[in-house]
């Protein structure tokens, strides 16, 4: 647990932890993939998929139903609904997996971009800045009137004491909006999943964003 310290986590540490960090997380996600992988398929040995031309397997490792848009092995969305600590098998070709009743749609237009799922309507304005949130469950303006989201900021850090740890309380009143956005793009328009991406510039940096909205889902 030695990485999950409290300046590893929020990014307050200095860049030599990082690369301790980087290479310890690396063994330890190869462990537990080996761990992973050979569980599954000691699973996958005992689910019976004779009945399936073209069967993919999906597990579901948490401890609630989820129905939600996956993706299969060579790349296209699959709607697919799995029990709790379960899997479920469906056939790779199979249309209704393919299919929703409520399809994402994105619209690029000289004003921004529109994207919505049935359930959130989301709007950014050619500053590439999130300008409407409208959950369309409920019937309401998520962001704060007057507000946007998506919005990129730089702070100078200057700290008082260290070159890491200290996060100042007047780091905030110096503030620069990242506003140099250079590309706005659909990547992916289709009904189980849409995609845009947007480019930054600032400084010699460049920023690259790719936002993504699924079916039946409110997670952006």
């Amino acid at each position: 647990l030695m990485n999950q310290f409290h300046d590893i986590l929020p990014g307050s540490s200095i860049r030599r932890v990082y690369e301790d960090a980087a290479r310890d997380y690396a063994t330890i996600a190869e462990l537990a993939g080996s761990v992973l992988h050979g569980a599954l398929r000691q699973l996958e040995d005992r689910i019976d998929t004779s009945g399936f031309a073209q069967p993919v397997l999906v597990f579901n490792p948490s401890g609630h139903r989820r129905c939600e848009v996956t993706e299969l092995p060579d790349g296209r969305p699959a709607l697919v609904d799995v029990p709790p600590c379960g899997y479920a098998v469906i056939e790779r070709d199979d249309p209704a997996h393919q299919e929703t009743d409520s399809p994402v749609r994105v619209e690029k237009k000289a004003a921004g971009v529109v994207m919505e799922n049935g359930l959130l309507r989301l709007c950014w304005d050619r500053k590439g800045h999130l300008v409407s949130c409208y959950d369309l469950e409920v019937g309401r303006e998520v962001l704060a009137s007057g507000q946007v989201g998506n919005q990129l900021r730089l702070h100078p850090d200057f700290p008082n004491a260290y070159d890491a740890w200290d996060v100042d309380v007047f780091y905030h009143e110096a503030v620069e909006v990242v506003d140099g956005l250079t590309e706005t793009r659909v990547v992916t328009q289709e009904a189980l999943r849409g995609e845009i991406r947007q480019v930054w510039k600032f400084g010699h940096s460049r920023l690259t964003q790719n936002i993504v909205l699924r079916a039946g889902s409110k997670r952006v």
